[in-house]
């Protein structure tokens, strides 16, 4: 029998709704799925310490909640099923927070068409789901197998002991915060077109590789310790690093990872990285793989990006700036003087200007302003003024298009043209395409450039600059 604790209601603020969510308790021996498919929408389930034996379907809002990792345990009841299958074509939110998820078991698939198989967790369709500090272990296939538009975020949850900790698939998107995903076969699989965010986690002492990553896949990887994988830390399915056919034409992004050498008492088996080209993923400052080709990137904008130096310069230096941004005037004022001298100006840098407006609307007007004056074949000399400008009067809180009208002016400008392009909207579906390139890219503040493959994630000095392009000419 389930109990409804009116006591124990949980209040859920939603703007100026104030709703109640029910609080059902469920005891050894009853039936959890039983109380799912009784439950009201958004209703918590507690799960008290024990063992229960079933595969659970959850095809609605709800939260499940245990005792603790350790003392509420969800096992298989049957073969060749998921533990918890979280699935609906509807956006749903389901939470599932401390407990043990364990034993899916069997080799075959029960449903090939829908993908149904031994997995801890199978997460489908449009299903958003968040594990909070549980412990997924001992299934035959993933410990959490994502597909479809799935979303799923974990925080603080280990994965152990399964063939494959982590599998994210199709167009699904899963963020991992603080997890543990130790002793399975693989750590981490990303393929197709799916999307992987780790931070703050440790892939460790798994079979093979520790992150994998296949096809379309876009990795984000940050201050991780991946270390003691039998085979690779950081791995692409592609023909040098595996027997394969595939071709990668995904992405990975990262910064600070911990990941020891092979050799080292805590080094992976074979590699740190396959291709060495990942070794970025160790640094402070990071980079991307591969390395952004401006060709491709700017094909999405309706006119080519601000560009100084020629364009076959063996380096592309890539500038995300905001013009609300006063670490960006810093750049522009400060460093970029001295790399027109040693590197634009003699052939081996060219610099592209994408605008990433971070600092609200006026920013993004601003960020069409900066295209507005590269169509006048301005913009360079607008971008000194205007941060040269804001240097000495304050960077101003609201949009200001006389102001703007006016440094564009001194910069040899129309002010008629510029008005003429912003009230068209000429160009905001270039800011927001450029907003799209930079995300993709995972930057996520201003100034933040891209050398080749390499990041510079902030106004650093120029010495900095220089042994970054120093780094790249030697690698051409």
């Amino acid at each position: 029998m389930h109990r409804f604790l009116i006591a124990g209601t949980t209040v859920l603020l939603f703007g100026a709704l104030t709703l109640c969510a029910p609080v059902i308790e469920v005891n050894v021996g009853e039936s959890i799925q039983a109380a799912i498919d009784s439950a009201p929408t958004g209703a918590i389930i507690e799960l008290p310490p024990g063992t229960w034996r079933e595969n659970l379907t959850i095809t609605k809002p709800l939260i499940l909640k245990g005792a603790g990792a350790t003392k509420t345990i969800i096992s298989s009841g049957k073969a060749s099923y998921p533990v918890i299958l979280v699935t609906s074509q509807q956006t749903i939110s389901v939470t599932i927070e401390e407990i043990a998820i364990a034993g899916a078991y069997g080799e075959g698939c029960r449903d090939q068409a829908g993908g149904v198989r031994p997995h801890g967790v199978l997460v489908l369709g449009q299903a958003r789901l968040e594990l909070i500090s549980c412990e997924v272990t001992e299934n035959a296939l993933c410990g959490l197998f994502a597909s479809d538009q799935a979303e799923v975020t974990t925080i603080q949850t280990t994965f152990t002991h399964n063939q494959t900790g982590i599998w994210v698939h199709s167009s699904a998107q899963a963020q991992l915060e603080q997890a543990t995903v130790f002793q399975n076969d693989y750590g981490l699989i990303a393929s197709t077109q799916a999307n992987l965010v780790v931070r703050g986690s440790t892939i460790a002492d798994n079979a093979r590789d520790g992150v994998l990553v296949a096809d379309g896949a876009r990795v984000y990887l940050w201050q991780n310790e991946i270390a003691k994988n039998g085979r690779v830390g950081v791995c692409l399915d592609i023909p040098s690093c595996y027997r394969t056919q595939r071709v990668f034409t995904g992405l990975v992004r990262g910064a600070g990872n911990t990941v020891p050498p092979t050799g080292d008492p805590d080094g992976n088996g074979l590699a740190p990285f396959c291709p060495k080209d990942l070794v970025f993923l160790r640094s402070k400052l990071g980079g991307i793989y591969p390395a952004p080709s401006p060709a491709a990137l700017f094909s999405r904008l309706p006119l080519p990006p601000p560009m100084l130096g020629p364009p076959l310069a063996p380096v592309a230096l890539i500038e995300f700036s905001d013009f609300s941004c006063p670490y960006c005037a810093r750049f522009t004022l400060e460093v970029l003087p001295q790399l027109r001298e040693e590197y634009i100006d003699t052939g081996k840098v060219r610099l592209y200007f994408l605008p990433f407006p971070v600092h609200g609307e006026a920013a993004r007007k601003e960020a069409e302003v900066a295209f507005c004056a590269a169509a006048q074949g301005v913009f360079w000399g607008f971008q000194e003024a205007m941060f040269a400008c804001a240097q000495e009067n304050g960077f101003p809180e609201e949009f200001d298009l006389a102001l703007l009208k006016s440094i564009l002016k001194s910069a040899g400008g129309n002010p008629k043209e510029l008005s003429a392009c912003l009230s068209a909207g000429t160009y905001s579906r270039a800011v927001e395409e450029a907003i799209a390139i930079a995300r993709e890219l995972g930057v996520s503040g201003t100034p933040t450039f891209f050398v080749n493959g390499w990041a510079i994630p902030g106004a650093y000095p120029y010495e900095l600059f220089r042994g970054v392009i120093d780094w790249a000419l030697g690698r051409k």
